[in-house]
């Protein structure tokens, strides 16, 4: 019993140790090591580790220019490239942008890199395994364009490659397992689009795929899942339509398009598709197919081909937000829009956290957000996750500014042994 007793006083001292050392009054606690408490006696060993809350902070710098419906790219270096953009935020302002910047964590700071050839915003980029990245299509400010640019790191320059078959704006680009980019649906000439080509980066051509989507669709997602194939979900799919309740999967081997085998519970586009640590995909808020911004969220089964309903609702609808896949299998959900129909359009302020272990949705009120729609959110090598720009309150402007998302791995109190047996 006394060894016991010992035991027991030497961990709490620990415990209150190490949970005074970190600051645990600070509301919004900065970046700290992991916690860990630990005890040797002879053959055992007990451990101790406890959770933290994350915090949201206001970056001493801000980037260099104010856009939303941007893209943001993690490059291979660790800093991040932000392309384009809307300039205006007003409703129906168009003022696309042909700057782009780049950020370095290291530095906390922003600079100038190359100028696209063709300004434009809703357009895609994407990291190609020779660490250049791909922007294609996108809307001019008048209609939505066939260019494509490729930006190289290490020159800091665009450079024109092949052309799109079909102008396109709101598609989806995906890196497949071979090194190419499957594009997907999106609008143009006044079309919501069925088509898909693939980018050969060795060729620098674009190819049409075979076979066309089930379903024409802009503002879906795309997810790689784990077997290589690709995860199509809603979108909306004709004029006076906003939402289609289907799903698809390309099979790059058979370059071919098959509905999934149950579609969405509810039609959703304007969405998020975020590929869980499981190998699941999790798709969360958007618009209904009657114009209601959506709170639900659900779950797609790789495996059954199916999708079923998360174990909570989101506590705030939105879309145009941000999802986030945090290192330690959280999701971060930042901003969107509140209010799709009817005007006036009102962003969100709210932060929610997604845990995979519950399938539940939290507020975080720690966190004080200004508002914001059309934002990027960039997971960095550190394990923060950048969030920039975006248009604010009142649809009046494009906001100038970075935000640094400092998370807390989730652990879970553990008491382990050497040779199974427990130490007290």
């Amino acid at each position: 019993m006394l060894k016991k007793s010992s035991l027991s006083m030497s961990l709490l001292l620990i415990f209150f140790l190490i949970l005074s050392s970190c600051g645990s009054d600070d509301p919004t606690p900065t970046p700290t090591p992991t916690p860990t408490a630990a005890l040797s006696l002879g053959s055992s060993v007990a451990s101790l580790t406890f959770q933290l809350n994350p915090a949201f902070t206001s970056a001493t710098v801000s980037p260099l220019g104010v856009r939303y419906e941007h893209t943001a790219t993690l490059l291979s270096n660790g800093k991040v490239l932000i392309v384009g953009g809307n300039g205006d935020g007003a409703p129906s302002g168009t003022t696309p942008l042909a700057t782009a910047e780049l950020y370095d964590p290291t530095t906390n700071a922003f600079s100038s890199t190359g100028s696209l050839s063709h300004a434009r915003y809703n357009h895609t980029a994407t990291l190609l395994p020779d660490g250049t990245v791909l922007i294609a299509g996108g809307y001019n400010g008048g209609l939505a364009i066939n260019t494509a640019e490729l930006y190289h790191p290490s020159t800091g320059l665009f450079t024109s490659t092949g052309t799109l078959n079909t102008a396109r704006m709101l598609a989806t680009a995906t890196l497949i397992a071979n090194g190419k980019v499957l594009i997907a649906g999106g609008f143009g000439a006044g079309s919501y689009l069925n088509t898909a080509e693939i980018y050969d980066p060795t060729a620098g051509t674009f190819t049409p795929t075979t076979h066309n989507l089930n379903t024409a669709r802009d503002a879906h997602t795309a997810t790689l899942l784990a077997n290589g194939k690709v995860l199509l979900v809603g979108g909306t799919p004709s004029a006076g339509t906003p939402a289609t309740n289907s799903a698809e999967i390309y099979d790059p081997t058979a370059d071919t398009f098959t509905d999934t085998t149950s579609p969405l519970n509810t039609a959703r586009s304007d969405h998020t598709a975020t590929l869980l640590t499981d190998g699941k995909v999790l798709i969360v808020g958007g618009i209904s197919s009657s114009a209601v911004t959506l709170s639900s969220a659900e779950i797609y089964d790789p495996t059954a081909g199916t999708f079923s309903s998360t174990s909570g609702a989101l506590n705030a609808a939105r879309y145009t937000h941000t999802a986030t896949l945090l290192q330690d299998g959280r999701v971060v959900i930042v901003g969107g829009e509140l209010s799709y129909s009817p005007s006036p359009i009102v962003e969100q302020d709210s932060v929610e956290l997604y845990d995979q272990t519950t399938k539940t949705f939290s507020i975080y009120s720690g966190i004080f957000l200004p508002a914001r729609m059309g934002h990027s959110a960039t997971l960095l090598s550190n394990g923060n996750v950048l969030v920039v720009d975006g248009r604010d309150p009142g649809a009046t402007w494009a906001k100038g500014e970075n935000l640094s998302f400092t998370p807390v791995a989730a652990y879970q109190a553990q008491f382990t042994a050497a040779g199974g047996t427990a130490p007290y």
